[in-house]
């Protein structure tokens, strides 16, 4: 799909005002050009990965100072954990593009809810340094593993930075849609979108370059371990006590017969 020229661009652009200047936010970033994914060398690693196809395109995903609080956006999208197995994820890659490096990041991973993410989360990691980051590109360590067992989850992401240091970011997003379309929200409402809760990123909000008819995805990947959760063993105790219950049941069961004869 053709990528909307900047002038269109320029029609989404919300001025804010501060008490030295006027500064300009936009809900999407038509000429981005992210950098690549560092996707690790083993690729045993890999538990998801959805960074082909790119848009051309990306939505604001950012935790702004104080001044500019209204703006404040986060990214979700889902991704599948096979029945019968536990995703042990120890580390989230992003594409995105940036003004500027960010501080800190803050990952999340929600059960779903009927197509969007779920009001609590499995799993919570915010403010997080442990991360490098390529022009707006992240690979994210977490520092304890979220396991995570069959089902459908949402990755949800945001990326603190000062806007009067580095601009804005935005997370790239993906032509291609797997399982549901990408959701976004903005829950102060400074965008000027319905979206003040989770809703899908293109469809409904229009950011990111979306519309009524271009649903899109974000582009991501996990990393970690699949594994098939363990039957517990038994201890000498339980197994004592199940062949003592057996035992017994047997004996019962020889005196009902001799009863009968």
């Amino acid at each position: 799909m053709k990528n909307k020229p900047l002038y269109l661009a320029l029609t989404t652009v919300l001025a804010i005002s501060t008490s030295s200047s006027a500064v300009q936010l936009v809900t999407e970033n038509p000429q981005a050009t992210p950098s690549g994914p560092n996707l690790p060398a083993n690729t045993a690693a890999i538990l998801y990965d959805q960074t082909d196809n790119p848009f051309g395109n990306g939505a604001p995903d950012q935790d702004f100072e104080a001044a500019f609080d209204a703006y404040d956006a986060f990214i979700a999208d889902d991704f599948v954990v096979p029945n019968g197995y536990m995703w042990s994820i120890d580390g989230v890659i992003t594409v995105g593009t940036t003004g500027g490096p960010a501080n800190t990041v803050s990952v999340w991973f929600y059960p779903d809810n009927g197509g969007v993410p779920a009001a609590t989360a499995a799993c919570t990691y915010t403010g997080l340094t442990t991360f490098t980051e390529t022009n707006g590109s992240f690979t994210v360590n977490l520092p304890t593993p979220c396991d995570l067992t069959g089902g459908t989850y949402w990755m949800a992401f945001q990326t603190q930075q000062d806007f009067a240091a580095s601009g804005q970011h935005f997370f790239s997003n993906r032509a291609t849609v797997s399982g549901n379309e990408a959701v976004w929200q903005n829950p102060g409402g400074g965008f000027g979108t319905s979206c003040s809760t989770w809703a899908p990123a293109g469809t409904v909000c229009g950011v990111g370059g979306g519309n009524a008819t271009t649903p899109y995805d974000f582009l991501f990947a996990l990393t970690g371990q699949s594994v098939v959760p363990q039957i517990p063993a038994l201890n000498w105790v339980s197994l004592s006590g199940l062949a003592g219950g057996l035992a017994i049941l047997s004996l019962l069961a020889l005196r009902r017969r001799k009863k009968l004869y």
